[in-house]
């Protein structure tokens, strides 16, 4: 009898929680965070009773990245943080609400869970849609027509202002201790070479169009290769294109890592390869892991490995001090109200021109408040600073709606580029809710999926009608 994978897949992560639940309990304790082992409790329990979701691996890539990002952060962080001395980048006064970020992150998990089960019960799925469908495919020639545009509009922003590319790092010294400073973060280079409105535009633009080439060229170059050989000795050469997004570094390493991440995928489905991107995925894994191990040799600190991965880990991942030092934060009368506008219009293309909000940023005052650079505020913090306790998830279940539902149109999708920009939203959502938060997440889908979805709208071509037929399955 063939064992299903995803049945495989769900006792592994019981088993890793069940570990994390073992060793949590067995560490040294702290009454600031004696409910620790509430998060790999949850995780096991969820697994249990939420199982099927676990069917979804290999069948929509966003749910399964969140699944596996979900078990780090639940089960296998709370271990790190609890033998680093829950050493983290924040000040005493987060500690004291450490507790209380507990309990909002469990509430977020079962939240999170629950909202896929119910999306995967209430979903119909329509193998093909429609009777006498029309189905397009996209003028590679009009594709590249436009990316050549979009080429020369980079070009003029560097012309412009070539401060720009101070934004990029170079990939060579990733080992260097200083490669993740503030120095050359997109936001610090606008600011500071922004001596005219002209020169602060062309770095604007040149911030956008950067996110829109840097995954539409590949992407095309992808879909070229396959078209003219469909061949599986192909394969290996798209991977190596996607590789070479690694190669562009600007303020975050992880968005670069994102994008390899989405053109292998692409790469894999349309060469039939899907199960080998999970190879890549623990390869990828093993990868990020060596390059902070080989920090923390480089890095001269006093800290014991376990707390040195404990500051680091926690700061990547909506750690428990990150969701504390988020709701701890306090406001004055409407400056609260304030903040939640301000990470919708912040979101849109030029939304700090237009609505007149550059100087407000949420996530600045967050890092003004808790003495900490570069670190990110949770989503269910935020939640529950903007909704209260009881509504405090509703980001969170906002994102996993969205994850679950991108990843299928992703998987529905006959357009690569379509396909691409799905998977790229799918995975965008996951990480809204384990690495980033809402204006983050929003500004991704604002600057990247629309332009994208509308250069596949633009180079569509239709061909003759196809009659299909329609079969559901519960």
């Amino acid at each position: 009898m063939k064992i299903k994978s995803s049945f495989v897949v769900n006792l592994i992560a019981i088993f890793i929680s069940l570990i994390s639940l073992v060793l949590i309990i067995l560490a040294d304790k702290s009454d600031d965070y004696s409910f620790l082992w509430l998060l790999p409790f949850t995780y096991l329990l969820c697994s249990v009773i939420f199982n099927r979701i676990f069917s979804l691996v290999s069948e929509n890539f966003g749910v399964t990245l969140l699944l596996f990002l979900e078990l780090f952060r639940l089960t296998i962080l709370p271990v790190v943080f609890a033998y680093g001395d829950y050493a983290s980048n924040y000040s005493g006064i987060a500690d004291s609400f450490g507790n209380q970020a507990i309990m909002l992150m469990v509430y977020e998990t079962v939240a999170v869970f629950a909202t896929i089960f119910f999306c995967m019960r209430s979903k119909r799925i329509k193998r093909v849609v429609i009777l006498h469908e029309e189905t397009y495919y996209y003028s590679t020639r009009t594709i590249s027509y436009l990316i050549v545009t979009l080429v020369i509009a980079f070009i003029v922003t560097i012309i412009i202002a070539p401060e720009g590319l101070l934004m990029y790092k170079n990939p060579f010294s990733i080992v260097d201790v200083n490669f993740t400073s503030a120095e050359g973060e997109t936001f610090s280079v606008v600011s500071k070479y922004s001596s005219s409105f002209i020169k602060k535009l062309a770095l604007v633009v040149h911030v956008y169009l950067m996110k829109i080439l840097r995954f539409i060229v590949p992407l095309h170059i992808i879909v070229k290769i396959h078209n003219k050989d469909h061949n599986k000795r192909r394969f290996p050469l798209c991977i190596f294109v996607s590789l070479l997004s690694l190669l562009i570094i600007d303020g975050s390493l992880a968005r670069s890592l994102i994008y390899c991440l989405v053109l292998m995928y692409v790469s894999a489905v349309i060469y039939r390869k899907e199960t080998k991107i999970y190879k890549y995925l623990f390869i990828a894994s093993l990868t990020v892991t060596s390059y902070f191990v080989l920090r923390m040799m480089l890095v001269n600190t006093q800290l014991n490995h376990w707390a040195y991965f404990s500051k680091v880990l926690n700061a990547y991942f909506s750690g428990i001090p990150n969701t504390g030092g988020t709701i701890k934060l306090t406001f004055e009368p409407g400056e609260l109200i304030k903040y939640f506008f301000c990470d919708y219009f912040q979101s849109i293309p030029f939304g700090n021109t237009i609505f007149g909000v550059s100087d407000v940023s949420f996530q600045n005052y967050f890092n003004a408040y808790n003495h900490t650079y570069g670190q990110i505020p949770t989503t269910i913090g935020v939640g529950y600073l903007y909704f209260g306790a009881l509504l405090s998830p509703l980001y969170s279940v906002l994102f996993s709606y969205l994850t679950y539902r991108f990843g299928l149109l992703a998987k529905e999708s006959r357009d690569i580029i379509r396909k691409g920009a799905f998977v790229f939203a799918s995975l965008s959502c996951a990480m809204g809710i384990v690495m980033y938060y809402l204006q983050i997440s929003l500004t991704s889908l604002g600057t990247v999926l629309i332009p994208i979805l509308l250069i596949s709208f633009m180079a569509r071509k239709r061909q003759k009608k196809v009659k299909t037929e329609s079969i559901d399955e519960e």
